[in-house]
């Protein structure tokens, strides 16, 4: 993963951690002069259809759920999320702090005063979050960060959202979890059970604050055989009050706990130990600018064009709206939005940015409304020269990326690659791509502006070119977060309309075709998609997204080989894709080249050692019964409530006259998976075998009832015939 771009924005400069539920990474925004972020990549087990949409949804909604946590200032606010290659990504802030596992030395006990601050100060957290009725799940000192700045704790990494890796959908469309969030030593019984209470993160901190007392590990400590609670006294220096609302915290029956943070915050107040005063922050700490905003469309925020602070009394009012956003306080920025347009109602470019802030915080139809009204009173036509820029991450100089045909850059010779050194004399070091285009726009159309150019092959000169009138980008960003807004909002058709307006202003723009072909896709349409997929890679021939969603919908639409192409296509833009592999080698399967599918089936674990079902698709292409075995039994071992991989097993231990095995893992995908007529029916045969011939007609029987109520007759009928023979076989 390591220097990979997630989503064409973040790149993965080092591994912060790894677990069951996939890794955590530190990155920067290349979108957003490199500043640092946390993001966390989360894999579904189970990559089948039925999962993955269920997954997608509960993942967008429990990443909104934990946007509104990080409004508080103790929780990292979630800055991004997004679904790339069937595996989802979360971005988050960057806390600048170590967590409290460093500060917890074993065999060291804390001092009281700095444990009943430590519980407080996470208390006062918890207290916001069960009131916006989440529960933690997972508190231990390595989630809990103090930060440098202040020495305040966060709380970080919440199990809410891991369940997107646990997730699976049975043939019948229901949604369970394979695993139980939480860390053994630190969670309770109930929570161990499945059944989390908000008491469950009370318990969990009262865990933390005796490990701190006591020195030891949560496995160090032994429980009361005859009552279940856990013995700790003997081990701490601590007060009598302190270790009775320890004790409170901890109990084994939930019932027997404080049921709220409120009532062990009031017992806290009242403990004549008042927690010490915060030290102050580390002077040779440097505090890390975290990632700002999710980019909603084809630049900087919203296509912001200014360049130095205006004069007049809107434009510094918009002014201090964008130091309102460099500083990521969204609603700082629409308060000062607000004033401009009061002053200047009919200010397309303030509505824009104010549209975007509103998307920030997840308000898509405030948003539209402002996007509506800068579709209103923004330009049309604006003088330009027909270029697309960026600023280069090598040389840090503004860079010419695109020349468009039939312009007077085009007809002038500027080439892609070109570093524009100056404009119209003014230096573009240290400016932004917005900048330039403020300086391109402040000339009419038809007057000179000239470009002071390096070229790649040597040699500085000057370029004079005319201004011509081009379509306003500024349009394009906005009928593009439009689309974005609408589909949020599932107004997909109406998302359709505006990509296409961005495409039209835009015909280069590759994001807007691969959003429209998504939602093409969703609504059925999938050869429109296919050809917004294949524009976006005539466009940019190493956008991997664009390649695997085009081999997804080929392979649906029966096209193999193509299909096939498309995924090794995806292979070679990122070797490490486990997602195409896995999908190539179904293909291949499909084809009947069984030993390349096994080929791509191991790439496929090797890259992502828990891929239940490449796994289990290895299994089903191998020739040996006995390899296929092990694989089935593999994919148990990481998801041993996944009814498929039994079944599969069942079948092979079948083939090898192994009814008596056969039976077990039929019986186990049945309590799994209820509806799974096939398990009944294979089932039913094996206890015939083993002479068990009124078992085997009830199987048979109930495979008989949901092969009728799941619609396959001839199943239904091949059933009835076989219970007719087994019915006049004597025993």
């Amino acid at each position: 993963m390591l220097g990979t771009i997630l989503d064409k924005r973040y790149r993965i400069i080092q591994q912060l951690g790894k677990g069951g539920f996939g890794e955590t990474y530190l990155a920067e925004d290349i979108r957003r002069m490199e500043r640092q972020c946390v993001v966390k990549r989360l894999q579904p087990t189970s990559k089948d259809p039925y999962t993955l949409r269920e997954a997608k949804l509960f993942f967008d909604s429990e990443a909104r759920t934990l946007a509104k946590l990080g409004q508080h200032d103790q929780i990292p606010d979630i800055l991004d999320y997004f679904e790339e290659n069937e595996e989802f990504y979360l971005v988050q802030e960057l806390v600048e702090g170590n967590s409290l596992n460093q500060e917890m030395i074993p065999t060291q006990p804390l001092a009281e005063t700095e444990v009943i601050g430590i519980i407080s100060d996470v208390l006062n957290v918890l207290s916001y979050v069960h009131q916006c009725q989440v529960i933690h799940r997972d508190i231990k000192p390595s989630n809990l960060m103090r930060r440098y700045k202040d020495r305040k704790i966060v709380l970080i990494d919440f199990g809410a959202v891991k369940q997107v890796h646990t997730q699976y959908v049975n043939s019948q469309g229901q949604t369970t979890f394979s695993r139980v969030i939480g860390t053994p030593g630190y969670m309770p019984n109930e929570q161990a059970g499945g059944r989390p209470r908000f008491c469950s993160d009370i318990y969990s901190l009262g865990i933390v604050a005796i490990e701190a007392l006591t020195g030891l590990h949560p496995s160090q400590l032994q429980e009361d055989p005859r009552t279940g609670e856990i013995i700790w006294h003997e081990y701490a220096k601590v007060s009598p009050q302190l270790t009775v609302i320890i004790d409170k915290m901890v109990r084994s029956h939930f019932s027997d706990r404080y049921q709220s943070t409120d009532e062990v915050l009031h017992d806290l107040k009242n403990l004549q130990f008042p927690p010490e005063p915060p030290l102050p922050p580390p002077n040779n700490k440097k505090l890390v600018l975290i990632s700002a905003f999710l980019v909603l469309g084809l630049g900087a925020f919203g296509g912001i064009r200014y360049f130095g602070l205006h004069p007049n009394q809107v434009d510094n009012f918009f002014n201090q709206g964008l130091e309102k956003v460099e500083k990521e306080d969204w609603k700082g920025a629409i308060a000062a939005f607000d004033k401009a347009i009061g002053i200047d109602p009919k200010n397309g470019e303030v509505y824009l940015n104010r549209g975007n802030a509103h998307s920030q915080l997840k308000e898509p139809q405030k948003a539209i409304d402002d996007y509506n009204q800068a579709l209103t009173y923004l330009e049309q036509d604006v003088a330009g020269i027909g270029v697309q820029w960026q600023i280069s991450e090598e040389t840090k100089l503004l860079t010419v990326t695109n020349v468009y045909e039939k312009t007077s850059a085009f007809e002038g010779g500027l080439k892609a690659g070109d570093r524009i050194l100056a404009i119209d004399g003014q230096s573009t070091k240290g400016k932004t791509v917005s900048n330039a285009v403020k300086l391109i726009r402040s000339g009419k159309v038809g007057t000179p502006v000239t470009l002071d150019i390096t070229r790649t092959t040597g040699g500085e000169f000057k370029l004079t070119l005319n201004r011509v009138s081009i379509p306003n980008s500024d349009r394009a960003f906005a009928y593009y977060n439009r689309g974005k807004a609408n589909s949020e909002l599932g107004n997909k058709q109406k998302a359709i309309d505006d990509y296409t307006e961005a495409i039209n202003i835009n015909p280069n723009d590759t994001d807007a075709y691969y959003k429209r072909g998504i939602i093409r896709s969703e609504l059925g349409n999938k050869q429109d998609a296919i050809n917004d997929y294949t524009e976006v890679i005539r466009l940019n021939s190493n956008y991997a997204d664009a390649y695997f969603k085009r081999g997804f919908i080929r392979y649906e639409l029966g096209n193999i080989s193509k299909a096939i192409e498309d995924y090794t296509e995806v292979i070679r833009i990122n070797p490490n894709n486990d997602a195409a592999f896995y999908n190539r080698g179904v293909a291949r399967h499909d084809q009947g080249n069984k030993q390349d599918a096994i080929e791509d089936y191991t790439k496929a674990i090797q890259i992502n050692p828990n891929y239940t079902n490449a796994y289990i698709n290895r299994g089903n292409a191998l020739g040996n019964k006995q390899e296929a075995i092990a694989d089935y039994t593999q994919a148990i071992a990481i998801n041993p409530n996944y009814g498929l991989p039994y079944y599969n097993r069942g079948v092979a231990q079948g083939a090898l006259g192994n009814d008596r095995e056969a039976i077990a893992d039929y019986t186990q995908a049945i309590r799994l998976e209820p509806n799974r007529a096939d398990a009944y029916y294979n089932r039913g045969n094996a206890r015939f075998r083993l002479e068990d011939k009124q078992g085997a007609i009830a199987d048979l029987q109930k495979a008989a009832e949901l092969y009728q109520q799941q619609g396959k007759q001839d199943l239904y009928q091949k059933t009835l015939s076989r219970i007719s023979q087994l019915s006049v076989i004597k025993n």
